[in-house]
């Protein structure tokens, strides 16, 4: 029985470990059942020292039930609570009582109850709370009926396990001030359901009444005191200046992706660390110029060229890195490549002439695939020129076939160029027939001259 009273108490003293939900005013009423101890002590209600040996004594506890309870909360942390139990008693330690006979205990109370939660503040583990009140005791036999009117006092927990439910725990003194009943301490230990719904206006709905929610428009939970944290950074929406992004306390609630003391909405690159100065973007070379608009962003440059270095290794004028032909002084019309002379135009025009082809056909005649290749060097030093390739005729046959034969010679040459590296893009061909003739058409070697092409320089 020693062991069964530690344990009791041990239980006693710990079911408190809970969140603390109390019942108050939005929870007005509570019901409780179940078992209960009755130890019969055998000290005055003066004689304090012996009394706590027997509250804590050898084992002479009654084990019994039911012990159920129904109470109302008021204000101010004080309800009123109405219990009753039963509790068959078969262990005395006192020379009158009437060892191994059952007598039956009748137990009725009504009690005030503070919560002593409203008094030093909420734990955050447990809700005690003190008692005191008046009773009615009743003793069956074996020596008949007796009764007593008792003053109680006395101390318990309430240990919420959710919104409702939770576990219950009291012990106390009861002292007869009436009748011939001896005094005795009662422990009970139970389940306890609290009830009532908000006696305010719950106005967002979030189960707190507007008098306790902090805030009375915004549904929140009862860690936050009826307020929202919408992106769970303990930081309530009402004080957090980024409520939909998760932050510090330290940035009023806002993230700081790039921990460079630069907010993220604040910061245009929020996910890269930069300066103030830069609006928080990096600027790695140090040029005044962000990164992200940075061409070259890891050596220094000048605006006007993206954050470039300009390098312009044949001193044209044109920055290497827009010369076509960066080794080769041109012209910024050209691309930094230089422009043909005249007397270049001319020996290109009387190279392409000398291109001979037999008549009534479009391809070159034996031997002269070597002019053409000629003709292909001196056009790949200019690669920003084009040129136009024009094919023409004698005066042999109809002028239709003429101008489909001239333009066959022309795109020939076309293939044969291409073939040697130049840019389809830069030839155009155009098929003349026997128009614009550089010799006469009366005599072989004229006409011989007339089967040509001619490629010019734009």
């Amino acid at each position: 029985m020693k062991k069964l009273k530690i344990i009791f108490l041990a239980v006693f003293l710990l079911v408190g470990i809970s969140k603390v939900q109390a019942q108050d005013e939005d929870n007005k009423w509570a019901v409780s059942a179940g078992l209960n101890i009755v130890d019969i002590t055998h000290a005055k209600a003066t004689d304090v020292v012996n009394l706590a040996k027997d509250y804590l004594g050898p084992g002479d506890w009654n084990i019994g039930a039911p012990s159920i309870s129904v109470s109302r909360y008021l204000n101010y942390g004080l309800s009123v609570k109405l219990d009753g139990s039963y509790n068959k008693l078969t262990t005395f330690l006192d020379v009158d009582d009437v060892e191994g006979d059952d007598v039956n205990l009748y137990s009725f109370n009504l009690s005030g109850l503070y919560d002593l939660n409203n008094w030093f503040g909420e734990t955050g583990w447990f809700d005690p709370y003190v008692f005191v009140g008046a009773g009615y005791t009743v003793q069956t036999p074996p020596a008949g009926n007796m009764s007593s009117i008792t003053a109680n006092a006395g101390l318990g927990f309430n240990s919420w396990l959710n919104d409702k439910w939770g576990i219950s725990a009291m012990s106390g003194a009861y002292n007869p001030v009436t009748g011939d009943l001896k005094g005795y301490f009662q422990h009970s230990l139970g389940v306890i359901y609290k009830f009532g719904g908000p006696s305010k206006p719950d106005a967002d709905g979030d189960g707190i009444s507007d008098k306790k929610d902090l805030c009375p428009q915004e549904a929140g939970t009862k860690e936050n005191g009826g307020c929202p944290d919408t992106d769970g950074d303990t930081i309530l929406d009402k004080d957090d200046t980024c409520p939909n992004n998760a932050g510090t306390l330290e940035n009023g609630g806002c993230p700081d992706t790039d921990e460079d003391t630069i907010l993220d909405k604040d910061d245009s690159c929020p996910n890269k660390a930069g300066t103030v100065e830069n609006g928080g973007c990096p600027d790695t070379d140090g040029d005044g110029i962000i990164d992200s608009k940075d061409k070259c962003p890891n050596e220094a440059g000048t605006s006007e060229e993206g954050g470039c270095l300009v390098i312009d290794t044949d001193g044209d004028g044109v920055a290497d890195k827009d010369d076509q032909c960066p080794e080769v002084a041109g012209t910024n019309g050209k691309g930094g490549c230089a422009e043909m002379t005249e007397a270049q135009v001319s020996e290109l025009l009387e190279l392409s002439r000398t291109i001979g082809f037999k008549t009534g056909k479009d391809n070159y005649i034996s031997g002269d695939a070597e002019k053409v290749d000629n003709l292909a060097k001196l056009m790949s030093g200019y690669p920003t020129t084009n040129f136009t390739i024009n094919g023409y005729a004698d005066i042999t046959g109809s002028e239709a076939i003429n101008l489909k034969i001239s333009m066959g010679r022309a795109e020939t040459v076309k293939a044969h160029l291409i073939s040697k590296g130049i840019d389809a893009n830069r030839l155009t061909t155009k098929g003349l027939g026997y128009e614009d003739p550089i010799a006469s058409n009366k005599t072989v070697k004229g006409r011989e001259e007339n089967r040509r092409v001619e490629v010019i320089a734009e």
